[in-house]
């Protein structure tokens, strides 16, 4: 229809990188550059005026405004805790996020808490993954607790982001504390995919509903160790 060549594309981001993750972000670039999106960083959006089909934002590194129109306006809302949680101040931190130990997942104030999800302040990415993984540390540390034992498993910072760059391509970060790729399968996961694609469309819905949720799940660590037998993270 010839709508793309005349389409500007822009994403604004309040990050300072398009990913945290240097590996996956050198690859997403690549794909920035391809299709020709204009990236901004440390941005922020302040308000929206849709009779005008305008957005402001905030440039924290020129700390001024700036007004964008738009034809069409994708945003991610500012992630919040609830306001039950976020107004404890005995169980969040200056954020209003639960305190936990970043590995134990244990509040440092309540042995008798734990925290799972988005709503702890351990510092990785909020994904479904990062829930699968933290369910297993979280159960097991949990007995120990109710059995007046120290809680030994440690949660590793686990998380994975399906990146799908195109119709039918994906690049499948998976990542640890410190953004330190920590990858399942035998391939190169920075790479744009095929079979990462149909993953993320086929396979992960599957896992989610009818696997995870129903407490069968705890993220692919056997499946990695089987896939690399010799690594040491």
């Amino acid at each position: 229809t010839g709508v793309r060549t005349k389409t500007a594309i822009y994403y604004n981001t309040c990050l300072p990188v398009i990913f945290g993750v240097p590996k996956y972000a050198k690859e997403l670039m690549k794909v920035v550059k391809r299709k020709h999106i204009n990236v901004n960083y440390k941005t922020v959006l302040k308000e929206i005026r849709p009779d005008k089909k305008e957005a402001v934002f905030f440039n924290k590194e020129k700390c001024e405004d700036f007004v964008m129109e738009y034809s069409m306006l994708h945003v991610t809302p500012p992630m919040l805790t609830p306001d039950f949680l976020r107004t404890n101040a005995s169980l969040v931190d200056e954020h209003g996020y639960l305190e936990v130990d970043k590995f134990t997942l244990q509040s440092p104030k309540y042995p008798n808490i734990y925290g799972i999800g988005d709503c702890i302040n351990t510092p990785n990415s909020k994904t479904a993954a990062a829930i699968a993984a933290q369910s297993y540390v979280l159960e097991h540390n949990l007995l120990a607790t109710m059995k007046k034992d120290e809680p030994k498993l440690k949660y590793n910072g686990y998380g994975a982001c399906p990146l799908v760059t195109s119709y039918n391509t994906c690049i499948l970060a998976e990542f640890i504390y410190g953004g330190i790729p920590h990858e399942t399968m035998p391939f190169n996961q920075a790479s744009e995919s095929v079979i990462a694609y149909y993953m993320k469309r086929y396979l992960f819905p599957a896992l989610y509903w009818h696997v995870m949720m129903k407490g069968y799940y705890h993220g692919p660590e056997a499946i990695r160790r089987i896939m690399h037998p010799f690594s040491r993270t």
